[in-house]
């Protein structure tokens, strides 16, 4: 079922700042993807943070609007990721920051988050 509720979004500060202090970095442009193995158990096998940064894209519809496109395009591609998580009970959470300047298409976000999927499954397999 493809599904993303909130409690699989990456809201706690402390996650957070071990995330960005100690996680491992990919790059898969427009992405950058910061990635941290979870001691803790959570509900969800991946807990994800979604970052616009207001210096490359100025407008907040805009932001808001790639966050929207993210999370759905996400929300549709996240199975091979979770399903080897929960075979190999691994707990992680994940930041992407978008880094572009432009305002992409779905089609665009699309391909790279497959792409980024595509990554992660082989890094964690």
């Amino acid at each position: 079922m493809n599904t993303l509720p909130k409690t699989e979004s990456l809201k706690s500060k402390k996650l957070i700042r071990l995330l960005f202090s100690s996680g491992s970095q990919e790059f898969i442009y427009p992405f950058k993807i910061v990635y941290q193995i979870l001691d803790k158990k959570e509900e969800h096998p991946a807990l994800i943070l979604i970052s616009v940064g207001k210096r490359k894209i100025k407008n907040a519809v805009d932001r808001n609007h790639i966050k929207r496109l993210f999370r759905e395009v996400y929300r549709q591609n996240k199975h091979p990721l979770t399903e080897l998580l929960q075979k190999t009970n691994i707990h992680i959470a994940l930041g992407f920051i978008y880094v572009a300047e432009k305002n992409p298409e779905y089609s665009f976000i699309e391909e790279k988050v497959k792409v980024a999927i595509q990554v992660l499954v082989k890094r964690f397999s």
